[in-house]
């Protein structure tokens, strides 16, 4: 079983990828830390069982990994992990295909649970996190990257952004 990880804080991915390695003695846990990187694996290696991507990697925005994933007919199950609980982005990703999210907050235990179900074709979307999905529109989600874009606002300006 192969499991690509973009991550741009390998301290975390090679945490994690001991983890999945007492889970699955014969995982291949490929960790890369750029887009540019995953992308030429996945053209390469049509193998792949799960795509775990960090939202906010420092090359490009995740879900801008996503489009160009789906534009070049690339199919693989993708999850984010992130450590940005930013809803409206979250959803976007999920638009975009990513079948669900992990967050970094979880513990390893937690993770693995989530990756399992991931690995069985299921969508994980955290519980507590369901209800906050359902009420985020897409609309305001356009409108927010719209204006994060004209001013080159990161998520967590928009965020302070939003609570003046």
């Amino acid at each position: 079983m192969k499991i690509i990880h973009i991550e741009d804080h390998l301290m975390f991915a090679q945490g994690l990828m001991l983890l999945a390695e007492q889970e699955w003695p014969d995982v291949d846990w490929i960790i890369v830390s750029t887009v540019k990187e995953a992308y030429e694996l996945l053209e390469n290696h049509h193998d792949v069982a799960l795509v775990l991507l960090d939202l906010t990697l420092s090359d490009v925005n995740g879900i801008s990994f996503l489009r160009q994933l789906r534009l070049n007919k690339l199919v693989f199950p993708v999850v984010l992990m992130t450590a940005s609980i930013d809803l409206v982005e979250i959803k976007e990703a999920l638009e975009e295909g990513a079948m669900g999210f992990i967050p970094k907050s979880y513990s390893g235990k937690q993770a693995i649970d989530a990756i399992k179900i991931s690995l069985n074709g299921q969508p994980f979307i955290p519980t507590e996190y369901k209800w906050g999905l359902q009420r985020v529109g897409k609309r305001g989600g356009e409108k927010r990257q719209k204006l994060a874009r004209a001013y080159s606002l990161t998520s967590k300006q928009m965020q302070v952004l939003e609570l003046m």
